[in-house]
């Protein structure tokens, strides 16, 4: 579980570097999958951002925004998940933290 967690975080902060670099144009003519594809590949993880983002292709479209929301979401939904470990346990503090700056960026993306 633990092994999963950090990388969904992390997954939501580089979406949100994303949202900042990606120019929708260029993903004009390719499917929605490819322009997941492409925008994951900059990211820490890009395996684990295609898999949970790839299966929301028809709702994200080349959207930048709607890309952004939709990950600030499937992250926030990872952090639901029961914890297992006790290294994880020492860190749930910081998760608090994030799961609110998650909340918080959901807020503003808010459409």
């Amino acid at each position: 579980m633990e092994g999963y967690l950090m990388p969904a975080l992390l997954l939501a902060l580089h979406i949100l570097q994303l949202f900042n670099h990606i120019n929708p144009s260029t993903a004009t003519g390719k499917t929605n999958t490819q322009y997941i594809k492409r925008s994951c590949s900059v990211t820490t993880y890009p395996r684990l951002c295609y898999h949970s983002l790839s299966i929301y292709a028809g709702k994200i479209k080349t959207n930048p925004k709607v890309l952004a929301h939709t990950a600030l979401n499937v992250s926030l939904a990872a952090t639901q998940e029961p914890i297992e470990t006790a290294a994880a346990l020492d860190c749930m503090e910081e998760i608090g933290d994030a799961i609110d700056e998650l909340q918080q960026s959901l807020d503003e993306l808010a459409m």
